[in-house]
Formats: structure tokens, sequence, C-alpha cells
């Protein structure tokens, strides 16, 4: 998957990867996706 603004390249399943552990780290510690899937971003 390729991201013209920021021309970076990245596979739709390192992504879903992140969506997923986010999704669990959520749901075991009760705070919002948001505030885990920030500094993943990086």
């Amino acid at each position: 998957m390729f991201f013209p603004i920021s021309a970076v390249e990245i596979s739709p399943l390192i992504l879903a990867g992140i969506g997923f552990g986010v999704g669990i780290l959520g749901g075991f510690f009760g705070v919002g996706g948001g505030f885990l899937a920030g500094p993943l971003m990086f």
C-alpha cells in the first residue's frame, strides 16, 4: 500500500497487525486505541 502524501510504502499485513495488536491491548487495558496506536505510527 502506497501513501502518496508521505511517499511511504508499507505492507497491508503490517497495518492489519498493528490494528489487531492495538485492539487486543485496548481490550486488556480498557484505554482508547488512539492512545496506543499513536506511538506505533512513528
